[in-house]
């Protein structure tokens, strides 16, 4: 998968004619990819996305900055095996508010970082010897930092790929998982 992000942000860059977006402004971004969570009993891949609303302010003629608020689906998450533990599935979702930086390297590329403070609500459930299920609550504020890089397609739409790493759990749970997305980005 990231190969082929990787051949499409080439392929798309050659075609990409506008100038530098630098500038204050209203943005708006999803993503979509590969969540991973490897922590104690897990070790699986899920789908995730998420999408933010945010503003950056233009600091330089390279340099913005701003704060985004959002929402971000991580998937779910299998145990390893059901041999040692009854625990078999947990997801991770959460809402996310932090402060989004964008650096342009020339006129077209770009290179992005994020953090902030992911409250997630995982759950974790088990299978009862009964055959019923209880859940785990491992709920939680904590904080996410991802970095990127994209290209300006246009003067106010962009595509990118970022990795944002999430810390995720409580004294219950321990759940750390990370996202490796495709990225696309409106400015306003």
């Amino acid at each position: 998968m990231k190969t082929a992000i990787a051949i499409l942000l080439l392929s798309l860059s050659a075609f990409a004619h506008a100038q530098c977006t630098c500038g204050n402004g209203v943005f708006v971004d999803v993503r979509a990819g590969q969540s991973n969570l490897n922590a104690g009993i897990y070790n699986d891949n899920s789908v995730g996305y998420s999408g933010d609303i945010g503003y950056r302010f233009q600091l330089t003629d390279a340099f913005e900055v701003g704060p985004e608020v959002g929402y971000t689906w991580l998937g779910r998450f299998n145990s390893r095996n059901n041999l040692f533990t009854n625990l078999h599935r947990a997801h991770v979702s959460g809402g996310n508010i932090g402060v989004n930086a964008l650096y342009h390297l020339s006129s077209k590329f770009y290179l992005t970082a994020r953090t902030g403070v992911f409250h997630s609500g995982p759950t974790a459930t088990y299978t009862l010897p009964n055959g019923s299920y209880a859940q785990v609550d491992a709920t939680s504020t904590k904080y996410y930092t991802g970095i990127g890089a994209g290209v300006d397609l246009l003067t106010n739409i962009s595509i990118g790929v970022d990795y944002t790493y999430y810390r995720v759990g409580n004294g219950t749970a321990v759940l750390n998982p990370s996202l490796i997305a495709a990225v696309a980005e409106v400015r306003f």
